[in-house]
């Protein structure tokens, strides 16, 4: 099977540190490409609790967008009956 260098060092290294043959450790990480790409192994994991920690940061961003929205609007119309008030004091409707 050829192999493009950097996978064919790899595979060579991995081999020698394991000290089995490269067929061994190619076949082996072969097996591991299906549990790898359902989802398994911590890199899967970790992408979820950031997906997860993403989510909870974005609803508390939203929350404050959303009070900052409703306090301005709270104080629009404060300030509106306020000058209401000041409209029927003076008399006028």
């Amino acid at each position: 099977m050829r192999l493009p260098d950097d996978v064919a060092q790899r595979i060579e290294a991995k081999a020698k540190d394991e000290q089995r043959p490269a067929n061994r450790v190619l076949i082996n990480e072969l097996a591991e490409y299906p549990t790898l790409k359902e989802g398994g192994g911590k890199l899967a994991e970790t992408v979820r609790d950031l997906e997860i920690v993403l989510a909870r940061y974005s609803a508390r961003i939203t929350t404050v967008d959303l009070t900052d929205d409703l306090l301005k609007t709270v104080d629009a119309v404060i300030d509106s009956h306020g000058s209401a008030r000041e409209f029927h004091r003076n008399g006028t409707r």
